[in-house]
C-alpha cells in the first residue's frame, strides 16, 4: 500500500511539473532547440556574431523571399536570437537548456508573428515594421561670416523660407486606421493558418497614425502646407569656431503627423587678407628685409582689437628666416569663456637680396672682422 502510495505521489508530481519518466537535470539541449546550431554557431559566440548571423539567415529565410516552409525557419531564426540576445535568458539556456525557458517564456508556437518583424525590421527597412520618424527633416544652410565677425560676435536677422501647414489643414483630414505615419500604411497578411503578420506599404496619403488627407480639399486647395518665409535672429558668440552649428529648434519644416524640423546653420569664415585662425590661435606670415633681420625693426600689425598693436625687434636681436614669436593673449577670445584669448603666432619669412654691390660686400667683411 504504501509503495502504492508513493507511485501515485510520483505520478501526480510528473503531472504538475510536467516532468517524464527517465528525464534530468543536464545541460543537454534538444537538437531542434540547438538554438546555437540553429544560428550556425559555437556556444562561445559573441553578441556581435550572434547579431551577424541572425541578419543573414533572416534575410535568406524571410517568408517574402523563402516560400518553401510556411515561416518554419525563420521563426526558428527569430526564437534563436530572442535568447541569445538577451543576456539573461541566454544564460538560463546555457545553463538548462530549452526547457529552463519554458515556465517564463513563450514557446515556439508564439515566436511567429508582428514582434519578430520588429525585431527584423530593426537591421533592414524592406521588410516588417518600420519605425515611425517623428520629426519633420531640418534645414541645413551654410552662413559666411568674416574673422572679424567671429572675433568680436555679430547679431543679425536671416530670412529662410519653408513649408509651413495650411492654417486649416484639418478640415481635410479624415480618419483612417491602416494609416501609421506620413507616407505609412499598414496591412495584415495571413502567412499560415492562425499566422498574421503585419506588412507595410507606401501610402502618400497617409499624414499621421489614424489620418489620412482628402484630396481636392476647398480649405487647402495647394496641399498640405504652403511656403512661408521665417526671420531668424542670430547671435554669434565671440571666438565661435569655424564649422559650428546654430540650431532653431522646431523652427523648420511643417508636417502633418510631424513636430516641425530645425533650422541648423553652419558657420564657415571668409579667408582673411593676412591672417589664418587655427583654433584659438591667430597666426601672422610677416616678411621682412635682411637690414631689418639684422638691424630691427619696429611694425604694426593687424589685429581685431580696439588698441593698437605694435611688434618690435630691438638692435642686436637678429632676427631668423622661419621664426616663430609666440604672443599669448591676442589671438581668438576663447568661444566658452570670451575672457581668456589664444596666442598671437608672428611666423618671420626674411626677404634676401638676390645680388650684392662690392661697396655692400665690403661693409659687411669688415662688420664682421
Amino acid at each position: 500500500m504504501n509503495i502504492l502510495l508513493i507511485l501515485l505521489t510520483y505520478l501526480r508530481i510528473n503531472f504538475v511539473f510536467g516532468w517524464g519518466w527517465g528525464s534530468s537535470n543536464n545541460n543537454e539541449t534538444n537538437k531542434e532547440d540547438d538554438y546555437y546550431k540553429i544560428l550556425g554557431l559555437t556556444r562561445d559566440a559573441t553578441p556581435k556574431q550572434i547579431r551577424r548571423a541572425y541578419i543573414d539567415l533572416s534575410k535568406k529565410y524571410h517568408p517574402d523571399v523563402y516560400k518553401e516552409d510556411n515561416g518554419e525557419k525563420f521563426r526558428d531564426i527569430a526564437k534563436a536570437y530572442e535568447v541569445l540576445n538577451s543576456n539573461e535568458k541566454r544564460s538560463i539556456y546555457d545553463k538548462y537548456g530549452a526547457e529552463g525557458l519554458n515556465n517564463n517564456h513563450p514557446t515556439s508556437g508564439d515566436y511567429f508573428g508582428s514582434e519578430d518583424f520588429d525585431i527584423f525590421s530593426q537591421f533592414f527597412g524592406g521588410f516588417g515594421k518600420k519605425q515611425r520618424v517623428d520629426k519633420a527633416e531640418s534645414i541645413s544652410s551654410p552662413i559666411q561670416l568674416d574673422l572679424s565677425q567671429l572675433y568680436n560676435g555679430t547679431t543679425f536677422e536671416l530670412k529662410i523660407s519653408r513649408p509651413v501647414l495650411c492654417k486649416f489643414y484639418k478640415e481635410c483630414i479624415k480618419t483612417r486606421k491602416d494609416c501609421h505615419g506620413p507616407g505609412v500604411r499598414m496591412l495584415m497578411q495571413q502567412m499560415g493558418p492562425g499566422m498574421l503578420v503585419q506588412q507595410q506599404m507606401r501610402d502618400p496619403n497617409c499624414i499621421a497614425a489614424g489620418q489620412e488627407w482628402r484630396q481636392n480639399c476647398n480649405a487647402c486647395p495647394n496641399g498640405p502646407t504652403t511656403i512661408e518665409p521665417i526671420l531668424l535672429d542670430v547671435t554669434v558668440s565671440p571666438g565661435t569656431p569655424n564649422g559650428h552649428k546654430l540650431i532653431f529648434e522646431g523652427k523648420g519644416k511643417q508636417y502633418p503627423g510631424l513636430e516641425p524640423g530645425d533650422i541648423i546653420l553652419t558657420i564657415l569664415t571668409n579667408e582673411h587678407d593676412s591672417l589664418i585662425r587655427e583654433g584659438d590661435d591667430l597666426i601672422y606670415k610677416l616678411n621682412i628685409s635682411l637690414k631689418d633681420a639684422l638691424l630691427g625693426f619696429k611694425v604694426h600689425l593687424p589685429h581685431f582689437g580696439k588698441s593698437p598693436f605694435m611688434f618690435e625687434r630691438s638692435r642686436g636681436n637678429v632676427t631668423s628666416d622661419g621664426q616663430v614669436f609666440v604672443i599669448n593673449d591676442m589671438g581668438m577670445p576663447l568661444f566658452h569663456n570670451n575672457k581668456r584669448f589664444g596666442r598671437y603666432l608672428v611666423n618671420i619669412s626674411v626677404t634676401y637680396p638676390e645680388t650684392l654691390t662690392k661697396k655692400q660686400l665690403d661693409i659687411i667683411s669688415k662688420a664682421f672682422e
